[in-house]
């Protein structure tokens, strides 16, 4: 008994609240089998029951601010002995649970046991409870079949699982929950306005993006961009939601708060809250702006195993000053002065170098849970360069390629955040215009692993202009086949949309080159000039290799046509030379005669 007991006694109950708290995971895995009144200490019983109301009501775990304001409105409404008793013995088992080292798979390995037990237990109780009732003979039987379906119940705890969703409950409120989801919420833009509607938004939490490209096209460059781009993002939206909560303290409403923030967001939205979550979620920015110290900063965490952390700190620094990375080596163009003023607006950026080929997921997990529990923030973008460079558990590199970005699509749903990876090409799609998804090396598993899929593709011309175009070939979840113009300096690790003049000036160099098969050059004056990719209309090596031969062939062809051409137009303007030559010694040799006749006849 004593062994159960400890078993299942409270050391074991408080790393089930702790667990609960903060994993998001585990609570969605065993929200079916853990209730409030599992746990036999009060006060943990409380901290259960506020945690599991609001994940029914949200769909996740509450943050810790807003579970400390819920404690504190629960220890308003219920504390008996006032004095705010109540409310520091509760904030003292938050911060126990917080602290307290867990260990999930000794939890999880026990907790449907733990689950059936607790409710065995209750099931006893309240059939103890009906027993002392002393029932007449007529109500036995029917008591016996209470505790029967009771008992019963309790055996079965935990084997009935989530079923997922039922449309019937969710339809009307579809909208709602598509724009407050988990992935939703964390979206990270790129910038590039049409590229994030296609997107809808950018990655989000648990996708996976990926840029392909030939060797030193600038992917890395890329993904320091969209980095450097994300530290101002990530940063705008926290103090969006410190200045929401101060509106919310100083004005002394709970309505006016959010409904300034839906007239910005959603003017078609101006409207008072209208569930109680809203409105919940408004007291806590109203009261919690005393507490506004634990809404932490949401982090850029860049893994490299290509460039060191030096130089890919070089090309951040080129991308926040927009000064050449040549210039920030050198200290040139008073680059302390600009990074002096970008600094205040930017979020906390961690850049790591790991061995490439040496390195697993598992690894990068672990680094990345280490900073956020030392460092005490919370991540909003992983960039990894690039997965190629990982090691995988398996020998077979192409299955091994599919455990690695599985792995990555894992690390982005336990910190709620997207991440972004590369890719190399084969190396005889390396040359052409426009790289399609067929394009990718090694192993067919990354495109069917990955979310979003983007293939950098820029010619020596485009190269030379400062421009490159995005081939968005897979967006799981938006629109994609479109190709997108944009500036793309490799020197600058600037990334960025055209503005209307350099639209003009790529249509025009556009309409100057002559296309080939699978060049994509907008020179539509449309609203988007943005065309869809030609795919090819097979599939196989073959037929690709027969389409390659046949499309030499005909370059061949042309060639030799010009070539011909050439030689014919060369020798006709060589027999008229000769003509003219002709013509004009013919002409120079009668003149030369008539003198001499004449000056013969003046000398007789």
């Amino acid at each position: 008994m004593e062994n159960s007991q400890w078993d299942y006694g409270d050391p074991f109950q408080i790393q089930v609240l702790g667990l609960c708290l903060r994993d998001p995971d585990f609570l969605c895995r065993y929200v079916d089998v853990i209730e409030h009144a599992y746990f036999e200490q009060e006060d943990l019983a409380n901290i259960a029951y506020l945690t599991l109301k609001h994940f029914r009501e949200v769909g996740a775990p509450p943050k810790r601010d807003t579970l400390v304001f819920k404690v504190r409105e629960y220890s308003r409404k219920y504390d008996r002995d006032g004095a705010d008793g109540l409310e520091k013995k509760l904030l003292h088992w938050v911060d126990y649970c917080y602290a307290r080292e867990l260990d999930d798979v000794f939890i999880a390995d026990r907790i449907v046991k733990f689950g059936q037990r607790q409710a065995i237990r209750l099931a006893m109780y309240e059939s103890v409870d009906l027993l002392q009732e002393s029932p007449s003979l007529g109500e036995k039987d029917d008591l016996a079949e209470q505790v029967s379906r009771k008992i019963e119940a309790a055996c079965q705890k935990g084997t009935e699982r989530d079923f997922g969703l039922k449309w019937h409950d969710i339809a009307e409120n579809l909208p709602y929950l598509l724009q407050n989801s988990v992935t939703a919420l964390s979206k990270v833009p790129l910038g590039i306005v049409y590229a994030d509607k296609i997107m809808n938004g950018g990655p989000g939490a648990g996708e996976l993006a990926v840029v392909m490209g030939p060797p030193n096209k600038g992917k890395s460059t890329f993904m320091c961009a969209i980095g450097a781009h994300a530290t101002y993002y990530l940063a705008k939206k926290r103090w969006d939601y410190l200045a929401d909560a101060y509106e919310g303290q100083h004005k002394g409403c709970y309505e006016e708060g959010i409904r300034e923030r839906k007239a910005k967001e959603y003017p078609w939205k101006n409207e008072a809250p209208s569930t109680e979550w809203e409105r919940e979620q408004v007291a806590t920015r109203r009261h919690g702006w005393e507490d506004s110290q634990t809404v932490k900063p949401k982090a850029v965490v860049h893994i490299t195993c290509e460039m060191s952390e030096l130089a890919t700190m070089a090309k951040y620094a080129a991308a926040t000053t927009h000064l050449a990375i040549n210039d920030v080596r050198d200290g040139l163009n008073d680059y302390a002065g600009l990074v002096k003023g970008q600094l205040p607006i930017q979020g906390p950026l961690y850049v790591k170098h790991f061995l490439p080929g040496k390195t697993t997921v598992e690894e990068l997990k672990w680094f990345i849970s280490n900073l956020v529990m030392v460092e005490e923030v919370e991540v909003g973008m992983i960039i990894v360069d690039y997965a190629d460079r990982l090691r995988g558990g398996e020998e077979d590199r192409y299955r091994g390629m599919g455990t690695i970005y599985d792995g990555l699509i894992e690390i982005s749903k336990k910190f709620a955040c997207p991440v972004w990876t590369g890719t190399q090409v084969r190396k005889f799609n390396a040359m052409d215009q426009t790289i399609d998804m067929t394009g990718v090396a090694e192993s067919w598993k990354k495109v069917e692993s990955c979310d979003i899929m983007v293939s950098l593709n820029q010619t020596n011309n485009e190269y030379n202009h400062g421009v490159a175009r995005l081939n968005f070939t897979k967006i799981r979840d938006g629109e994609a086949r479109k190709v997108i113009p944009v500036v793309f300096q490799q020197s600058h690790c600037l990334l960025r949309e055209l503005n209307e003049q350099e639209r003009k000036d790529m249509d025009v160099r556009a309409m100057s080159v002559k296309e080939e098969p699978g060049t994509n050059f907008s020179t539509d004056p449309g609203k988007n000039r943005v065309k869809p990719v030609q795919r090819m209309d097979t599939n196989s090596l073959d037929a690709m290799g027969e389409e390659r031969e046949e499309a030499d062939e005909r370059v061949k062809k042309e060639d030799a046509a010009l070539r011909k051409s050439a030689k014919e137009v060369a020798e006709v303007a060589a027999q008229e030379v000769e003509a003219e030559d002709a013509t004009w010694n013919a002409g120079y040799t009668s003149d030369e005669a008539d003198e001499e006749a004449a000056l013969h006849a003046e000398h007789e």
